[in-house]
Order: C-alpha cells, then structure tokens, then sequence
C-alpha cells in the first residue's frame, strides 16, 4: 500500500515537472537576449529535411529595445571589425496568443516569424512557410587557433 502510494506520488511529481518544462514560452523580457551577433546554426524544413552551417560568411546583428529594433547583416572581418550591407531590418516584437511574433519590415518588404525559444547562446524562429531557423550566438572565427 505505501509502495502503491509512493508510486504515485512519483508520477505526479515526474508529470508536474514535464508540465512546467513545456511552458518555455519566450517572453517579452526574454527578446534583450537576441542583442547581439548571431549566425545561422542550422534550417529544419516542413519535410523534416536538416541543413547544417558549419561556416558562415555573413553572421546578423540584433538590437532591440523595449520590443523594438533592427537586424543587420554583417561580414566579420580578419582585422576583428564587421562591415555592413546598410541596410537594416526594422523588428518590431508583437505578442499574438501564447506567441512572441518578430515583424520585420524593410522599404520594399514585411514578414514575421514566430519565437519559439530564446537562450543566452541559441535562439529558434518559424517563418510562415513552416521553416524553423536555429541561430547561435557569433564567437568570430578563431582562424585555426584552439
């Protein structure tokens, strides 16, 4: 009887903790974490299909405050630096349901992608289309250093 109950005990603690681990619903205050450089890690297709990037050319600049920003492709450099393509992504961050919706807006173009999850190191996105890109924070390339 107490081993049934202990039982019991351990499956609603074990179903309480996977209940609290699926509620990583990125926040408002979460979005100060996508400040940064970050470079594409990896692109996950509806079919399921995975592209990894070992190497970046280009790594994106962030910089938001109080839900409001822009993105900025850049090129790092040999000397340390970034050079700028110019031009900059206005990111106006929108919560829609459960949701934290990036809306991106240039001169010629707008589109939106859903925040899945944002870490110190890692951030996930869904465009409309189903894709889900993987990006990790820009460390610079070591250029064969350890």
């Amino acid at each position: 009887m107490i081993l049934k109950k202990t039982l019991q005990y351990s499956l609603y603690l074990v179903l309480f903790c996977v209940l609290l681990a699926c509620n990583n619903q990125p926040k408002l205050e979460d979005t100060q974490l996508l400040n940064g450089y970050w470079e594409i890690e990896e692109v996950k297709k509806p079919n399921g299909q995975i592209v990894a990037f070992k190497f970046n050319e280009n790594v994106d600049y962030i910089e938001l405050e109080n839900g409001e920003g822009f993105r900025q492709k850049t090129r790092p450099q040999f000397t340390g630096g970034y050079q700028s393509n110019g031009v900059q992504e206005a990111i106006k961050v929108l919560q829609q349901g459960d949701s934290l919706v990036l809306h991106y807006r240039t001169p010629q173009d707008s589109w939106q992608e859903t925040l899945l999850q944002v870490a110190p190191e890692q951030f996930k996105v869904r465009n409309p289309q189903g894709i889900i890109y993987t990006y990790k924070k820009f460390e610079g390339y070591n250029y064969g250093e350890k």
